[in-house]
């Protein structure tokens, strides 16, 4: 099926939408410097069955088993922490590729996948697979790449479940597999109930390359089955490279979707990704990513989102300056801002001062959001993954790599929902003001206490003072022991902090009291909603609100008490 755009002058109105910036959740670094922590990164679906949903993070390059075995973290959503840790063996470079392969072997727990294209087998670049189990971190299945020079592995992700058995099965790339004709590509789906292969695409000729992405796109046809697709970004079938895209039935494997792109190396089908049901037709609908479309200037890139009822287009959007390379990666979501629909990202990773992912509502195309790298050069946006909720607020986040931040040692930050309502600063790792005694915190909280962690806030609700329904979680708090949180006007030393007790004082001014709660077992405790008359805060207020805590036995610097970090919100009517 051929493509045709719509109308340019609709792409560029909505991508002139001023964008807000988002919460960072979570930022978590490699170890070293070249890692490439952050090259792939993953929604991991519920690993740990805990109600929230967790996420994975590749650094194929790290070294901790051989050069370049490279490692798989899969992370918490609900405090960032590493719940397991995967490490390649070889020059495997393990963590290329990773994503959620879904409940692969039906035990109630979402596992997850990890490609290794560089893998060593009976010959060179062979590649090799990783299903890691979610309920203890093992491997559930390894498998190598039948042929050599293949890059086995340099695309994954889950497929759902094609054949109704309760195993969810997964797709595997091999973008270099010579299956017809050299470097022609080939997509693999393998059964969750065994790892046998069921079905297997090849791309349609000499270096197509098809398998360089491939997607679960949930059930595009209507027909109770999840369907999948792959791309094969350097396929001539409109011009040398000019790329193109399959949709594949999840019933049999036959092509229900064919899409070629619109002119000579735009490398159309170099990323594609589920969007769910956008336009409300009961089917799912998905995107394609066209990185070097040339129609706005060289290498601008564009998007298009299709249909899952008849493969048209409904919308297309166009990055706005050359070598922005717009869509280079894509993802869904998840209804990111409320509205009940699936809401989709774009990186750019020459976008903006230093790369940049754009958010747009799947209900009308809008722009509703942005997030920008804060290095350049690092690749911010060339990976991305989301629809993950991490804090259990029904609303999905998104997740994006930089895997050049740090001489190359790489980061990947997770990106918080907007119903987080503000904005966290003066954390305790080290990125405001020094901790007291040297004791930092994880990325994202305050300072560390006594359990080695450290505690931090979040708001949920809303930020309208009439409605007065703004709530106050805390976290990684000493259980049993008294906490308060309390507003201020301002933030101390511009938000940098300063010394107070075990921890930083990033709230001050006109201080009000907003009750004490004891924390749980687990070390939570919330406040609100009703909290404006106690705050005294009105229609466009901004306040900053902090979490002091006692930490009585074995407090890092002897102060026996500590706090969280700061937390920003402007109040509406």
């Amino acid at each position: 099926m051929a493509r045709f755009p719509v109308s340019l002058v609709l792409a560029l109105s909505i991508s002139a939408v001023p964008a807000a910036a988002q919460f960072p959740a979570f930022t978590l670094s490699g170890d070293d410097v070249g890692d490439f922590h952050g090259y792939a990164v993953g929604d991991a679906g519920d690993v740990n069955s805990d109600g929230f949903e967790d996420f994975v993070i590749g650094a194929p390059k790290d070294d901790n088993t051989g050069n370049s075995a490279g490692s798989v973290r899969i992370h918490s959503g609900a405090d960032g922490s590493v719940l397991y840790m995967i490490d390649g063996g070889g020059t495997d470079q393990l963590g290329t590729a990773v994503g959620g392969a879904g409940d692969v072997n039906n035990d109630g727990f979402a596992d997850v996948i990890a490609g290794g294209p560089w893998h060593l087998g009976i010959g060179p670049i062979q590649g090799t697979i990783s299903v890691i189990s979610g309920a203890d971190g093992s491997v559930l299945y390894q498998i190598e790449g039948p042929n050599t020079f293949s890059f086995f592995g340099g695309a994954v992700d889950g497929a759902g479940d094609l054949d109704n058995d309760g195993f969810d099965e997964f797709i595997v790339g091999a973008s270099n597999d010579d299956g017809n004709g050299s470097d022609s590509g080939l997509v693999y789906v393998y059964g969750g109930i065994d790892g046998a292969l069921i079905y297997m695409h090849s791309g349609d000729g000499i270096g197509d390359q098809m398998g360089s992405c491939v997607a679960g796109l949930g059930d595009v046809n209507n027909d109770g089955v999840p369907d999948y697709g792959g791309g094969a970004p350097l396929d001539d079938n409109n011009g040398n490279n000019s790329g193109s895209a399959q949709v594949w039935s999840g019933i049999d494997g036959s092509v229900l979707y064919a899409f070629n792109g619109n002119g000579a190396d735009h490398q159309f089908g170099k990323s594609m990704a589920a969007l769910g049901d956008v336009n409300g037709d009961a089917h799912a609908d998905f995107i394609v990513g066209e990185w070097h479309d040339a129609l706005i200037g060289h290498h601008a890139g564009s998007v298009t989102v299709f249909s899952g009822i008849d493969g048209s287009v409904i919308r297309q959007h166009f990055g706005q300056n050359a070598d922005e390379e717009f869509g280079q990666s894509v993802a869904g979501i998840g209804d990111y801002n409320g509205d009940g629909i699936g809401d989709y990202a774009v990186g750019a990773p020459g976008g903006g001062a230093s790369g940049e992912v754009l958010l747009y509502s799947g209900a009308d195309g809008s722009q509703i959001g942005s997030a920008g790298g804060t290095v350049a050069g690092a690749e911010f946006g060339a990976a991305l993954a989301g629809g993950m909720d991490v804090n259990n607020d029904g609303l999905g986040e998104f997740i994006v790599g930089a895997h050049l931040t740090q001489n190359a040692t790489g980061e990947a930050t997770v990106f918080s929902s907007i119903s987080l309502l503000g904005t966290a600063y003066c954390f305790g790792d080290g990125s405001a003001t020094a901790c007291p005694c040297g004791n930092n915190g994880p990325p994202g909280v305050g300072c560390g206490n006594s359990t080695g962690g450290g505690a931090g806030l979040v708001a949920g609700g809303s930020t309208s003072v009439s409605a007065d329904n703004i709530e106050f979680d805390a976290s990684g708090l000493l259980p049993g022991q008294p906490a308060l949180l309390f507003s201020g006007m301002n933030a101390v030393n511009n938000g940098q902090g300063v010394a107070f007790g075990d921890g930083l004082r990033c709230a001050g001014g006109t201080v009000k009291r907003l009750g004490v709660r004891v924390p749980d077992s687990a070390g939570d405790a919330s406040w609100g909603p009703g909290l404006a008359p106690l705050g005294e805060w009105g229609p466009g207020d901004v306040r900053r609100f902090q979490c002091w805590y006692r930490d009585p036995n074995g407090s890092p610097c002897g102060s026996n008490f500590n706090l969280s970090h700061g937390y920003e919100v402007t109040f509406t009517p």
